[in-house]
C-alpha cells in the first residue's frame, strides 16, 4: 500500500501535465461583435484576495488588421466590469464593437490593482499563462486611395 502513496502524487502530476498539453493544444473560443467576453483571473498568494479591479490587454500576433478591415482595432482592453465571484478571482469583460478585426487575440498583459484609498497596482507583463481568443468579423472596410490632393484655401 505504501507504494500506491508513493506513485499517487506522481500520477496525479503526470495527468495534470497531459491535461494542460491537451488543453494548450484547444484552439481559441470563437467570438463575434456583439459578444460579450469575460475572463476570469485566478490569483494565489498572501495578498490575492486583495485584488479588487483590473485591465487585461489582447492583441492580434501580427499588429494588422486583415488587408480588407483597414482601420479595424487589432488590440482589446477589457476593464469593465470587474466582478469578484471568489476572494481570489477577478473577471474582466469587453463587449466586442463592429471595428474589432478578424484573428486571434493572445493575452499580452494584466494590470491588476487592490482597493481602498490608497491602491496598488500591479503590472504583469511577462509569465502570464497562454491564453487566447479568436474573433470572427464579417464586416469590411477597403481602404479608398487617395486620388488627388489641392490647396482650396482661396476660393
Amino acid at each position: 500500500m505504501k507504494s500506491l502513496n508513493v506513485c499517487k502524487p506522481l500520477f496525479v502530476a503526470l495527468l495534470a501535465s497531459l491535461c494542460a498539453g491537451v488543453a494548450a493544444g484547444q484552439p481559441p473560443l470563437t467570438f463575434h461583435p456583439g459578444d460579450t467576453v469575460t475572463v476570469a483571473f485566478t490569483f494565489d498568494g498572501k495578498d490575492a484576495d486583495r485584488i479588487e479591479s483590473g485591465v487585461a490587454y489582447f492583441a492580434v500576433s501580427s499588429g494588422q488588421p486583415p488587408e480588407d478591415q483597414a482601420g479595424f482595432q487589432t488590440e482589446l482592453g477589457f476593464s469593465s466590469p470587474s466582478h469578484k465571484p471568489g476572494s481570489n478571482t477577478l473577471e474582466l469583460s469587453f463587449k466586442l464593437l463592429s471595428n474589432v478585426a478578424t484573428g486571434t487575440y493572445r493575452l499580452t498583459q494584466l494590470r491588476a490593482s487592490s482597493g481602498g484609498q490608497a491602491p496598488v497596482t500591479i503590472t504583469y507583463n511577462t509569465g502570464l499563462p497562454e491564453f487566447s481568443i479568436r474573433i470572427e468579423n464579417s464586416e469590411r472596410f477597403i481602404k479608398p486611395t487617395i486620388k488627388s490632393v489641392k490647396d482650396v484655401s482661396k476660393r
